[in-house]
């Protein structure tokens, strides 16, 4: 999450807006760094995927994780498109943010 708050942080610096798509726990880092949060995962779904035993399995835990995107793909996509201004709007995303590539 910090290398987004800190490419929205120089972006917003440069006088662009900025919002960043994330879950919940972020809130207050996102906005204390100036930058619009909107949420896509709630508190309890960050610990639902966090706190799931098969995350840091070696052979598990790129599963759970691919799973958990492709479930989100539809309204990680929505909360994109719902912020989108033509003409204005670059995304930066993580790699596994496969709504972002869509």
């Amino acid at each position: 999450m910090h290398p987004f708050i800190g490419i929205g942080r120089t972006l917003h610096r440069r006088g662009h807006d900025v919002t960043i798509l994330t879950a919940e726990p972020f809130r207050v880092v996102c906005e204390r760094a100036g930058l619009r949060f909107v949420q896509i995962h709630s508190q309890a779904e960050f610990d639902e995927m966090t706190e799931h035993p098969d995350l840091w399995h070696g052979r598990k835990g790129l599963a759970l994780i691919l799973r958990k995107v492709a479930s989100a793909l539809r309204a990680h996509y929505d909360a994109i498109s719902s912020v989108y201004e033509p003409g204005r709007t670059v995304l930066v995303a993580h790699a596994l943010a496969f709504a972002a590539r869509v």
